[in-house]
C-alpha cells in the first residue's frame, strides 16, 4: 500500500510535534528539580542614636564593649562652643582592594582566608558604605556647612580622601572583632597638595556571633571611627 505524499506530511508533522512535546515536557521537568535561588538580606550601616557624640561616650566605656583605637577619640561636649569652618570640603569614596569593594560582608580567618557571610549583603559596597557614613557624621557634627561628595561633586577648597584597608571581621583567638583600618589624606583641591595624613585604626568586639550582632559591631567601629576621623579633619590647617 503507497502513501500519498499529503499522508506523509501528515505523519511526519504529528511525529515532529509529537517529539517537540515530548522534549518540552522533559525540560520541565528537569526545572522543577533545579533549587530555588537562595533569598538574601540587605543590610545598611546602624547608626547609634546621637551619632559622633554617642561614639565618643562609647569609647569612654559608657556603654557595652569599647572598641580599641588607634587615635584619640573626639570629645565634644554638648555645651562647648563650636566654630564652623571657613572653608568647604568634599568627601570621597576611599580606594580599596577589590575584595574589600564589595557588598559582601567579610570575615578574614586566622589562615588569611577570606570568607564572607552566606545570604546577607551590605546595602553598599563597603567604600561607598564608609564615605555616606563620614558625610553623615560630617552633618551631625555641623562645624563644616559646605558639605559635598564624589557622587555631586561640587566646587570645594579641600577633599577628604584615602585608601580604606579593612571593613571585615577578624578573630582574636575565638573572639570576633569588627576590624576597621583607613589611610586618610586631606587635600587642597587647586594645588592637590597634601596638607595632611593620618591612618586610623578601629577593633569593635562583636557580642554575639550571629549576623544581626556582626552588623551591630560593625556600625558601632564606623561611629566611632567616623567621629575620630571628623575631629582630626577640624583640626588640621585652615584651606588657603
Amino acid at each position: 500500500m503507497r502513501m500519498t505524499m499529503r499522508g506523509v506530511s501528515s505523519a511526519w508533522r504529528a511525529a515532529r510535534s509529537g517529539v517537540l512535546g515530548a522534549a518540552v515536557v522533559t525540560w520541565l521537568g528537569a526545572c522543577s528539580v533545579l533549587p530555588d535561588a537562595e533569598p538574601v538580606t540587605i543590610y545598611q550601616l546602624p547608626m547609634a542614636h546621637g551619632g559622633v557624640n554617642a561614639a565618643a561616650a562609647a569609647a569612654s566605656g559608657a556603654a557595652g564593649p569599647s572598641a580599641s583605637t588607634s587615635a584619640p577619640s573626639a570629645s565634644v561636649s554638648p555645651g562647648s562652643p563650636r566654630s564652623r569652618a571657613d572653608w568647604s570640603l568634599r568627601v570621597v569614596k576611599p580606594a580599596s582592594s577589590a575584595v574589600t569593594d564589595s557588598p559582601r560582608i567579610l570575615v578574614l580567618r586566622e589562615s588569611n582566608q577570606v570568607n564572607a557571610y552566606q545570604a546577607v549583603r551590605w546595602s553598599d559596597p563597603a567604600p561607598a558604605l564608609w564615605r555616606n557614613r563620614l558625610t553623615a557624621a560630617f552633618v551631625e557634627d555641623g562645624r563644616v556647612s559646605a558639605l559635598s561628595t564624589d557622587d555631586a561633586p561640587a566646587h570645594a577648597d579641600l577633599e577628604l580622601a584615602g585608601d580604606l584597608r579593612s571593613f571585615q571581621v577578624e578573630y582574636q583567638g575565638a573572639q570576633p572583632v569588627v576590624a576597621l583600618r583607613l589611610d586618610a589624606r586631606l587635600v587642597r583641591t587647586g594645588t592637590r597638595r597634601i596638607v595632611a595624613s593620618r591612618s586610623f585604626m578601629v577593633m569593635q568586639p562583636v557580642t554575639g556571633s550571629k549576623v544581626p550582632e556582626v552588623v551591630t559591631a560593625f556600625g558601632q567601629a564606623a561611629d566611632a571611627l567616623s567621629a575620630q576621623v571628623v575631629d582630626w579633619t577640624l583640626t588640621q590647617s585652615p584651606a588657603r
